[in-house]
């Protein structure tokens, strides 16, 4: 943040966007905090009989507000019938819906902007709010599939 300061033509604008990089950056860091807490207290208190642990897996979350790395626990169970199923813990009590790793929230936002704008503007839009470009470009998304998969994902809820 002091770099800002310390521009020789400093604009509004600048100010701006400085404070906005620095307030997703913290949401991000606060995003991976609240998750590794929630992820230990599941651990500490799962049913230990039911629930065996399998060991950390990484993955991360593109949230609004930027990409969350993380690490949850997996867990190996077994239904009624004996099957083994892996499981997080985390996903479940959080009732994490996304699709692939984005968060309802961004693809609800990304649905919103393709239907105002054109694909190339929510891409330089989104990269501008530090969200989805590198993520549509890298799956492909157009306007109509990820409202298509928004719409089935929805269904199923």
């Amino acid at each position: 943040m002091d770099n800002i300061l310390n521009k020789d033509e400093l604009t509004f604008k600048d100010i701006e966007e400085a404070i906005y990089r620095y307030h997703c950056e913290l949401a991000v860091k606060e995003t991976q905090e609240i998750l590794k807490v929630i992820d230990e207290r599941l651990m500490q208190s799962r049913d230990r009989s039911r629930y065996r642990h399998k060991g950390q897996k990484k993955d991360h979350i593109t949230c609004i507000y930027g990409d969350v790395p993380y690490e949850r626990v997996i867990y190996e169970t077994r239904d009624e019938e004996g099957h083994k199923h892996y499981v997080y813990l985390l996903n479940e009590v959080l009732k994490m819906d996304m699709i692939g790793s984005m968060s309802m929230s961004t693809v609800e936002a990304i649905v919103d902007a393709t239907s105002k704008l054109s694909f190339r503007n929510t891409a330089k839009d989104s990269a501008k709010r530090r969200t989805l470009a590198s993520h549509i470009r890298r799956h492909g998304m157009s306007p109509r599939s990820s409202e298509r998969s928004w719409r089935q994902k929805k269904q199923h809820s």
